[in-house]
């Protein structure tokens, strides 16, 4: 049986309003206004899920530099925020509706969201109106906060683990927004969609059947995306859209079931639904006396009756139960149960909910006496015989074509924020200062008089809504997925790859650093370990993870730089005879090197990632790097500076705040890197004196920024670097 309208329930962000006792809190959290706030045992596991990604995904990648304690922290803190708007969100509806004269019973967090459970029908459309639009607004509003704090922090100098949750929070809650006002119900725009066609048609039933199939629609929509997505993507994000849109449905299915209920018992008080002439005991009515009274007129319940005055309510079952010996001795009274009692002329409406749990019988009153019992069988009986005999008219109010085109316009930003086409954006990211990111022991070393800043992009893989808005915005870059994350490599392989990169890096700046001192550096290894093969590469099928280069046509290979002098300097059609260690074995693999579109910067090669086996750089001191959650070699060259600057007698930086972006050979090479536009305008934003770059890619810099007033200066390599710095170029 569907619950009525006697008590609505509904959900922020989607899902089948939930029957009584469904989601009754796991626990209580606190109570404001006489409201229990209280958390669904669903809640917590939604909590770990976005902790994790945040955690791990969102965080880093927006924020690359800072350690996993403090992305945990971060994620932690966003998630119990997000879910104080999400609880702000719904007392905005809780506080409407009690302004409207309706009852609260509780709000729930659970897992779509959050549920405010509130008593009664709506009064009016009016009201039904302001109710939904009360949590859309207190949302907006938030956003609104967020959104002006982040933007103030960000000015006022606030860290940027707050301004990243600051930001986070504003975001989410425009979502929220967004979400929850699809004109689907029970989501708020569901609700509003129904006030209108409510107030316009004057019939609650109506508005809401029209309100249902348009939610409905939608459903099977975002069930059909979520099989596209299975197919095309991700199957996780796509099981989540087919789970959201089937307790869509089902929801929708629920509120026009509600609708008719109430269509159906309208004017109709208990009386008219109520069983009448009952057999009733006495308190004193042993079990036997009763069984062999009832055997003629079998009922499940009977009432107990004292002097007219109902004392409980005894069940065959329950009786039937006593032991046969124990019959005659057992009276009613010991057996009986507490009583539900409704009066007479009550609206069948505001009773179904009652019965509809155990004991799912009531006793009727009338004037003080019992006049039936009314029971769920007689609720549905009724039921059956007034829709079968009355059925539902729906009149349509225009043409199928205009539901297909509604179907279409529902679908368009569904499709357009779900499915993400194989592309990423680069965006800047905050400037990283790491000038206190070495210790060095063993030699003597300079006082740092200026500051050294790591410049790096955010890259993330945006939906069709959000690529579509890039590509009007002069600050990002959008570039096919495989420029940035290579075909046949999955996101964890492709960081955990660049992490060690981003290490090897490191180790290369120091030496690069101490060689441009004149200190003795020894720099060895046993060859290039394979980390990754890129699909659809020279080296797909030939090469595997592990495998490790140990010459090329003869000529041994000990180190990553030997193996790249020989595959990108020459010609792509280039054939090499690779000498490999695999396992126990040694074997020749003949490889032809072509043009990787998929790498940046584009360059040629055989389609292997690799890096030096066994490196070990000995340098005349020690050192230590401060952990930070980087990969890539982009920040070789910054760490070379700042190196060499240690090292060097003269005051390389000069009071100034020096930005750069290289990656670093042992030898001191600096390389290309690209992303140099988004780290020029990072640059701009941290108000460096001075860009290092590549020479190689200075002048497209120049061509993609021309107007900055960032100095930018190109380099081959660190002694390039140094003589800028030091006025000698």
């Amino acid at each position: 049986m569907n619950r009525t309208s006697e008590r609505s329930t509904r959900p922020s962000s989607g899902g089948k309003p939930p029957a009584r006792g469904m989601l009754a809190p796991s626990f209580t959290l606190l109570r404001v206004r006489g409201i229990r706030i209280g958390a669904h045992w669903s809640w917590l596991v939604v909590f770990s899920l976005i902790s994790m990604s945040l955690a791990r995904d969102v965080f880093p990648f927006t924020y690359p530099g800072l350690s996993g304690r403090t992305y945990l922290v971060m994620a932690v803190i966003s998630c119990l925020a997000f879910f104080v708007c999400i609880l702000l969100h719904e007392l905005g509806h809780a506080f409407q509706a009690l302004k409207e004269g309706m009852k609260i019973s509780d709000i729930t967090l659970w897992l779509f969201g959050g549920v405010a459970r509130f008593e009664g029908r709506f009064p009016s459309a009016g009201a039904e109106f302001r109710i939904a639009a009360a949590g859309p607004l207190v949302s907006v509003i938030l956003a609104g906060l967020l959104a002006l704090s982040t933007w103030g922090g960000a000015r006022a100098g606030l860290p940027l683990q707050v301004g990243g949750v600051l930001d986070y929070l504003a975001r989410i809650n425009i979502a929220v927004v967004i979400f929850n006002l699809i004109p689907a119900l029970p989501l708020d725009g569901g609700r509003i969609l129904r006030s209108f066609l409510w107030n316009r048609r004057k019939d609650f039933t109506a508005a809401t059947i029209s309100a249902a199939r348009i939610a409905r629609m939608f459903a099977i929509l975002l069930m059909l995306v979520g099989v596209f997505w299975i197919a095309v993507d991700s199957a996780v994000t796509g099981i989540w859209s087919i789970v959201m849109g089937w307790f869509l449905l089902q929801a929708a299915q629920a509120e026009k079931s509600n609708a008719l209920v109430r269509r159906t018992f309208e004017n109709l008080t208990v009386r008219h639904l109520m069983t009448r002439d009952l057999v009733m005991f006495r308190s004193d009515t042993t079990v036997e006396e009763m069984l062999n009274l009832v055997q003629a007129r079998p009922h499940s319940v009977y009432p107990v009756v004292d002097d007219g005055s109902l004392k409980g309510m005894v069940s065959l079952r329950v009786a039937s139960a006593v032991a046969a010996d124990r019959r005659a001795h057992t009276r009613v009274l010991d057996i009986m149960s507490e009583p539900l009692v409704v009066d007479g002329s009550s609206s069948v409406e505001d009773v179904i909910e009652l019965i509809q749990v155990s004991p799912g019988r009531a006793a009727v009153l009338e004037d003080g006496r019992v006049a039936g019992i009314l029971s769920i069988s007689d609720v549905v009986r009724t039921l059956e015989s007034r829709q079968g005999l009355q059925g539902v008219t729906r009149k349509r109010k225009g043409p199928g074509w205009r539901l297909v085109l509604g179907g279409l316009a529902l679908l368009l930003p569904v499709v357009a924020t779900l499915y993400k086409p194989p592309v990423a954006i680069i965006s800047p990211a905050p400037a990283v200062d790491v000038t206190g990111d070495v210790e060095i022991d063993g030699v003597p070393l300079t006082e740092l008089n200026g500051r050294y800043l790591l410049v790096a992009v955010h890259i993330s893989r945006p939906n069709a809504l959000r690529a579509a808005a890039s590509y009007f915005n002069d600050e990002v870059s959008m570039v096919p997925l495989t420029q940035v994350l290579p075909p046949g490599i999955s996101q964890d392989e492709y960081l955990l790859g660049q992490r060690r990169v981003f290490e090897e890096s490191q180790k290369a700046a120091a030496a690069a650093a101490a060689q441009a001192a004149g200190l003795d550096v020894t720099i060895s290894g046993t060859g290039a370990e394979v980390v990754d093969v890129v699909q659809d590469s020279p080296s797909d099928g030939q090469m595997r993870v592990g495998d490790v280069v140990v010459a090329v046509d003869g000529t041994p290979i000990n180190l990553v730089s030997d193996l790249v002098g020989f595959t990108t300097v020459r010609p792509a059609g280039t054939t090499f005879e690779m000498t490999v260690q695999r396992g126990d074995r040694t074997l020749t693999v003949p490889l032809t090197s072509a043009r990787l579109e998929g790498f940046n910067p584009t360059s040629t090669g055989v389609g292997i990632i690799t890096t030096t086996r066994n490196l070990d750089v000995s340098l005349p001191f020690e050192v230590t790097f401060t952990d930070r959650n980087i990969g890539g070699p982009s920040a070789g060259l910054i760490y070379a500076l700042m190196i060499a600057d240690l090292l060097d007698a003269e005051d390389v930086a000069q009071n100034r705040r020096i930005a750069a972006s290289g990656t670093i050979q042992l030898d001191g090479m600096v390389g290309a890197v690209g992303g140099l536009k988004e780290k020029r305008l990072a640059a701009g934003e941290a108000g460096v004196d001075v860009f290092l770059v590549p020479e190689s890619e200075l002048e497209d810099v120049n061509l993609a920024d021309g107007e900055s007033d960032v100095p930018t200066i190109g380099v081959d390599d660190l002694e390039d670097a140094l003589g800028a710095l030091n006025g000698r170029a």
